[in-house]
Parts: C-alpha cells; structure tokens; sequence
C-alpha cells in the first residue's frame, strides 16, 4: 500500500514526521495540516495537537540540555534548547536537537549545517537553522549591549571645580582618560553644574553633598567619577 511505503519506519522526531507528511501530501495532494494528522496517527495518535501535548513530545523537555554558565553569554545549542516547548519551526527544530545524541554542543553556524546536511535533514530544517542562527547572534548582540549599559567603567576621572569671586564655577576635568588634561571650562553658574552632577546616575548624594560642603568652604573641590560618566559633562 502507498501508505506503508510512505510511512517507512524512522526514528519518531518532529522532522522525520513532518518530512513523512510532507511527501504524504504531494501524493494524496492534501493539506499540510492534514497530512500531519494521518502520519501521526499511523504511530496511535489521534492527531498532531495530540502528540505535541503527549507524554512522548514532552520527554524531549527532560532531556539532558548544556548547562549555560551564569554571566557568559549562552552558546547556540544552550539558547535553543530554551525554546524547546515552543509550538513553531524553531520549538520544532529544539526538540530535534534534545533528541539527537550528536548535537554539537558548541560551534558556528557550519558546524550546525554540517550535521544536518550529514543526517539528510529536510530543507525546512535547514531554513529553520538559518533563521535561528540569525535570531540567536542578535540575541548574543543585545545581550552584550546590555551588559555594558548596566557595567560602569572602573576608570576614574576627576572633577576639580573652583568657586569665583563673583560666584560663578570653572571645572576641569582630569585623570587617565585623557592625553592631556582639557583647559577649564568657561565660568558657569552653580546650578549648571549642580544640574550635570544630579543627572550622573554613577555620582551619589553623599558624593555630592561632600562636594558642596568643601566647595564653599575652600572655594575648590574635587570629586571622583567612573570614566563613562564624562558623557554627561560640558565644562
């Protein structure tokens, strides 16, 4: 029967049966869907949606996935195996890849083609693993961004600011982030600088109040700052 050729014994993963219903469906020239549900239900199931919600679809949840080092960004196999319960292409590509012993653990994206290509994966599968990588390296691009946005830079510079006779400010700006030390600042009001200082996220009340206190008193201060807090300064 045509059924029994097309449904040809295979290790029960979610591409060998769509590759199944794929060539179900040129023959019979039916639906996707519907191809989907008769090669599914040739393995006792009473639909696709039945066994994505099986105890046997499930398992592929309790496989064994990399482990992913907290605060490294994840490999590629560690950020698949995240969307391993996801009902599309890549949740599909996932669980594939939780059933596979040979999955490589790490490598670029030609490792991954590779494997596929060398198990006869379907060309769904190689689209799926295309866009994945593509999602996955922007994902590793965003996290990174993050991780600096959220990370002061450990370099110091310093603030050295002078009161006036006539009450107005010139600042400098010093320390190893420049080559050479910028000249002072144009006299400026007190609540300009008080303003720039208030909208530094990395300089603290306490930082400022002390820095007040001795401006006023001595008429010169310094105060410290991570070396990317000088975005927020025109002196």
């Amino acid at each position: 029967m045509q059924s029994e050729q097309l449904f040809a014994v295979q290790p029960l993963t979610v591409d060998s049966l769509k590759r199944q219903a794929t060539r179900l469906k040129k023959a019979r020239g039916i639906r996707q869907h519907e191809a989907l549900d008769l090669v599914i239900q040739e393995h006792g199931y009473v639909n696709w949606r039945h066994f994505l919600n099986s105890s046997a679809s499930k398992a592929v949840t309790e496989a064994t996935v990399p482990q992913h080092t907290a605060g490294e960004p994840p490999t590629f196999a560690q950020w698949l195996a995240k969307h391993i319960n996801r009902d599309s292409p890549l949740g599909d590509l996932a669980q594939d890849a939780a059933r596979d012993k040979g999955w490589p653990t790490e490598g670029n994206l030609e490792t991954y083609r590779s494997h596929l290509s060398f198990h006869g994966a379907a060309f769904e599968a190689r689209r799926t693993l295309n866009q994945a990588w593509k999602t996955y390296q922007a994902y590793v691009k965003r996290l990174a961004g993050s991780k600096r946005d959220k990370t002061p830079d450990k370099t110091v510079i310093k603030l050295t600011a002078h009161l006036l006779e006539n009450g107005m400010i010139q600042a400098q700006l010093s320390g190893d982030a420049f080559v050479s030390p910028p000249p002072l600042s144009r006299p400026q009001h007190p609540d300009m600088l008080s303003l720039q200082l208030n909208n530094n996220v990395w300089v603290t009340d306490t930082q400022k109040e002390a820095f007040w206190k001795e401006l006023l008193s001595k008429r010169i201060a310094e105060i410290i700052l991570p070396r990317n807090s000088t975005k927020f300064f025109t002196v």
